[in-house]
């Protein structure tokens, strides 16, 4: 046995997936970290640090899963890990591979929301143009950026007989934005009421083509437009207006790799799952295998749902 990092790129739902083991008696967290420089800096995965779970410690590997779709795309990424005993592995360089036009928005807390966002129209009204994929396809396409603003923090006090005010002044506020993308089919609009549900900030993750970095938002009210007459054609727009934010804290919903056969590998028997102090309830929860990560979701048994 030995101490090892996995990053394996799934480009088809835009992340990598990070497995880490660690064979020492005693090892109970690991934190994941990313780099897109080359090793210069570093920002935690979300999720860390992750709790090492797995058979007797002295029986076996104690591993963890977890999944990392906030990494910025077409770039070289390497990971490390690093143990409560301070013991660090590390693997990559790999690379989320995402086509020229492609852009995601994503929900850092739940990431099984996420959306790809496959085609681009110059006029939100050309959707209706476009060839209907039969329902129930998930289509969305880009529609719009709005203007970036940049608020002034600065105060202006007259002073008596004098000509000029004295000004107080601070760091200039970030953006302030909009951003609207159009629905196609129903289960997209379906699937974009469900993104925004939770009404926390939203990542942001668009092609480089845009000239738009990678940014967290906070968004505000969500408008929904019907873009046809006919009130039986699916069509809609969704713009929502955006303050940039800071990444936001905390760890992502769900468990990764979650599965009867993640259960198998992990214990071997059931004498060895019985050997430790897990119950029912941790493993229905996750916790047997890793207790950061993605798990069930409303979209089936793809990545994010029970299937593992």
């Amino acid at each position: 046995m030995a101490n090892l990092l996995t990053a394996t790129v799934d480009n088809t739902y835009a992340h990598v997936l990070l497995h880490v083991e660690y064979d020492a008696i005693g090892s109970t967290t690991a934190v994941v970290e990313r780099s897109a420089d080359g090793g210069v800096t570093w920002t935690a995965v979300r999720g860390s640090p992750l709790t090492l779970v797995g058979p007797d410690p002295a029986a076996g590997q104690r591993i963890a899963n977890v999944y990392d779709s906030e990494a910025p795309f077409n770039t070289a990424l390497t990971y490390r890990a690093t143990s409560n005993f301070g013991v660090v592995v590390t693997a990559g360089p790999v690379t989320i591979t995402v086509a020229s036009g492609v852009s995601w928005m994503k929900d850092p807390a739940r990431p099984w929301a996420n959306l790809k966002i496959s085609e681009c129209v110059r006029n939100a009204f050309d959707v209706g143009c476009l060839p209907a994929p039969a329902e129930p396809a998930l289509f969305v396409v880009y529609s719009g950026l709005g203007d970036q603003s940049r608020a002034s923090d600065a105060t202006l006090f007259p002073i008596l007989n004098r000509s000029r005010p004295a000004d107080v002044y601070a760091y200039r506020k970030d953006v302030v934005t909009s951003w609207q993308v159009a629905s196609v089919t129903l289960t997209a609009a379906n699937s974009i009421v469900m993104f925004y549900a939770l009404g926390g900030p939203i990542f942001l993750q668009l092609a480089a083509s845009y000239g738009w970095p990678d940014r967290y938002y906070q968004p505000g009210d969500v408008n929904e437009q019907r873009l046809s007459g006919d009130l039986t054609q699916p069509f809609r727009l969704w713009l929502a207006p955006l303050t940039v934010v800071d990444r936001p804290v905390g760890a992502a919903q769900g468990v990764v790799e979650n599965t009867w056969c993640a259960l198998k590998a992990a214990y071997g028997t059931w004498g060895n799952l019985a050997a430790t102090t897990l119950t029912w309830g941790n493993v229905v929860a996750g916790d047997a295998i890793a207790t950061d990560g993605y798990g069930f979701g409303p979209y089936g048994d793809g990545p994010y749902g029970d299937g593992g």
